[in-house]
């Protein structure tokens, strides 16, 4: 066996050692404390898709949070079902994109690697096609190799390509054709076992440039080449994502060279600059622009645009809330990357409520923040108008200049209150009002004022904007003095309890038979009772009515007497005025009642003792429960035990049964006295007795 098929025998059982090592992985769930819940692998991609058995290629793979937006910092896992990873696990960078490369062994037959990637527990996976390794044997004449790497300055952005020549020569220093040409462009490595790649377990990793303690491939490339007739080959090398120097080793045999070229970090984004196409767009649906591109330049520290590929975050931090939206992801986060200009762009669309939307960009999770900002979304052309008068009635009848504040409101389709500076005309019938006025926040102001034309005391003012296709009418009373007052609701009657009140209702109009103005004072007079000396009305729109409280009172005496008692105390006389001097009036009448007879208020003025034979003299109060005189009570008297007494007597207005009189009996002893009321039609008959010593 020679050398070259010794070192292929090696290289095969290398990485069938490093295979097991990964298939022990296959398993391993991947956490990443840095990724928030549900965060996933959203897809996961092969540089090329068939590849021969020896040779390499790029596995890559983006992780997105549930909104869709790329994720930087998430620890992604890789496996594969047949050859070796360069990097089991990895982290995701600003575009949510995590790299590690297959590496395959050199065999015989046609294969089908499966490489997964997975983080949190989700995985996605991708096939890769590898076909059978040929060798016509030329690389055991080579003795020495040449390798080149052009630029071997780049972006570490995962797009910079660069182009890689090699040249074998045997002893005598002729080109070597079909010599098959190892490569490996990835961190510095001692190859111990002379195979051209880095071999997990018995390489010396010399330079690690990310501190992950394993070989990383520097990015992209043909894993071998085969030089042609003139002994010379050449691939492409795609850089990747990690910042360093690196080199790029030519293996073939025992023979290899080694050419260093480095990779750049992106230059980060110290500062946004943001922007907006437009200062104003119009809400969704009335037929203006509803659209606006936002464009965040970001800048590195010198002041210059960043290169393609860094996030730049967009958010909605103030609006109206009416749906207004980025990109239709409402107010964001919404992650864009810039382009090859370093601007990141995003639209804005209008929601259908007016009103200022502030937008701010970020960057490097927020340790950048640009400027707010501002986009006005103006409201439609005038859908809606309304008007009304403060106040509703004016004393203008009869005075010229009194004024009223006419205010208009015009709004859009979806209620937003139109453009400052949208016209409004105003027109009356009656009196005179301002003829325009200018929006502002949707609102416009006018002065009516009172004077000629007058017609019938109502002004008509007619509000138009749009060229007249859009008008509203509001009015107003321009009243005059009460000419007329008119009790619309009164008690019919009130227990005269001196606890009974009702209501006295007037309506005060003009000479128009309008409303006067509210504040009109009216006047209350009564004959029994009490009642509110004066009362205003209100409104004066809805109606013009003032109000006064008739309290009821215990009467002195009997204002009606009836015999028998018709329970009537009096009626108290209700008069209204208003105007000068009272020269609008009305009048009323209202009940005051009385009640049944009461003994407990009703009294004698007779003696408890008496002379024998003695002629004594007496009268009687009645008086209902309340305490009102009674009059007309017919009421009869008898005695017990002897004597005389008066045999009836009946009630005045003062409650009083007069010119009574006792003669005592001519023997000692007790008699007593008995009146009895008799009235049928008006309380039930009581009882007054007294009992009176004979001396």
């Amino acid at each position: 066996m020679n050398m070259e098929l010794m070192k292929r025998v090696v290289w095969v059982l290398v990485l069938a050692a490093v295979i097991g090592g990964c298939e022990s992985n296959n398993n391993e769930e991947i956490t990443g404390p840095v990724v928030p819940p549900g965060n996933s692998v959203a897809s996961i991609a092969t540089g090329r898709a068939v590849i021969m058995a020896g040779d390499s290629t790029m596995i890559s793979a983006v992780v997105m949070d549930p909104d869709g937006a790329p994720v930087e910092g998430a620890k992604v896992g890789f496996t594969t079902s047949w050859g070796a990873l360069a990097t089991l696990q990895t982290t995701s960078g600003v575009d949510g994109r995590a790299t590690t490369v297959l590496l395959t062994p050199i065999s015989s037959q046609n294969i089908t690697a499966e490489v997964r990637a997975s983080t949190a527990g989700r995985v996605k996976y991708t096939t890769v096609d590898i076909t059978p390794f040929v060798d016509d044997g030329g690389s055991e004449d080579v003795s020495e190799i040449a390798v080149s790497m052009t630029p071997s300055l780049m972006r570490a952005d995962g797009l910079s390509s660069a182009t890689i020549e090699v040249a074998a020569t045997d002893a005598a220093g002729e080109p070597v054709a079909g010599a098959v040409i190892r490569l490996a462009a990835g961190e510095k490595f001692q190859d111990a076992d002379g195979d051209g790649v880095f071999t997990v377990g018995v390489d010396l990793l010399l330079v690690d440039v990310n501190a992950n303690d394993t070989w990383d491939a520097a990015g992209t490339t043909a894993g071998y080449v085969t030089t042609g007739v003139d002994g010379t080959a050449s691939t492409t090398f795609q850089a990747g994502s990690i910042p360093g120097e690196f080199a790029l080793r030519a293996t073939s045999g025992s023979v290899s060279a080694e050419e260093s070229f480095t990779l750049e970090g992106l230059p980060e984004i110290v500062s946004i600059a943001l922007d907006s196409e437009a200062p104003e767009i119009q809400v969704d649906g009335t037929g203006g622009e509803e659209t606006t591109e936002l464009q965040a330049t970001g800048l590195d520290q010198d002041g210059e645009p960043v290169p393609s590929g860094l996030a730049v975050t967009f958010e909605i931090i103030q609006g109206p809330h009416g749906g207004e939206s980025l990109e239709d992801e409402g107010y964001g986060p919404v992650s864009v990357l810039t382009d090859a200009l370093g601007v990141a762009r995003v639209r804005l669309r209008s929601g259908t409520i007016s009103g200022t939307v502030v937008v701010e960009a970020s960057a490097r999770d927020g340790a950048v923040v640009s400027r707010g900002t501002r986009v006005a979304i103006a409201a439609g052309p005038p859908y809606y108008i309304d008007a009304g008068a403060d106040p509703v009635n004016i004393r203008g009848w009869d005075i010229i200049g009194v004024d009223s504040k006419i205010t208009v409101i015009v709004s859009d389709v979806y209620e937003n209150p139109v453009r400052d500076g949208t016209v409004v005309y105003f027109t009356t019938e009656e009196g005179t009002v301002t003829p325009s006025s200018p929006t502002e926040g949707g609102f416009a102001e006018a002065t009516f004022y009172s004077g000629a034309p007058r017609n019938d005391g109502i002004a008509h003012i007619t509000a138009s904007t749009a060229g007249g296709t859009l008008s509203t009418q509001t009015g107003l009373i321009t009243s005059g003095p009460p000419a007329s007052v008119t009790i619309i609701s009164a008690p019919a009657a009130l227990n005269a309890d001196g606890r009974a009140r009702g209501r006295v209702v007037v309506r005060v109009l003009d000479s128009n038979g309008n409303f006067v103005v509210s504040g009109t004072v009216v006047q209350f007079e009564t004959t029994l009772g009490t009642i509110d000396g004066s009362a205003v009305t209100g409104d004066g729109w809805y109606d013009s009515i003032a109000e006064g409280r008739l309290y009821s009172s215990v009467l002195d005496m009997d204002y009606s007497v009836q015999t028998p008692d018709d329970g009537l105390g009096g009626v108290a006389e209700i008069s209204v005025r208003a105007g000068l001097a009272g020269a609008a009036s009305a009048s009323t009448q209202v009940d005051f009642l009385t009640t049944s007879a009461s003994a407990a208020k009703s009294s004698t003025s007779l003696p408890i003792s008496a002379d024998i034979g003695e002629s004594v003299p007496f009268d009687l109060t009645v008086k209902d429960y309340w305490g009102n005189p009674l009059g007309g009570h017919l009421w009869s008297f008898s005695v017990s035990g002897g004597g005389v007494v008066t045999a009836s007597g009946t009630s005045n207005r003062f409650g009083i049964v007069s010119g009574l009189s006792f003669t005592a009996p001519a023997v000692p002893g007790k008699v007593t006295v008995q009146a009895l009321d008799t009235d049928a039609a008006f309380g039930d008959a009581i009882v007054l007795s007294q009992t009176i010593d004979i001396q």
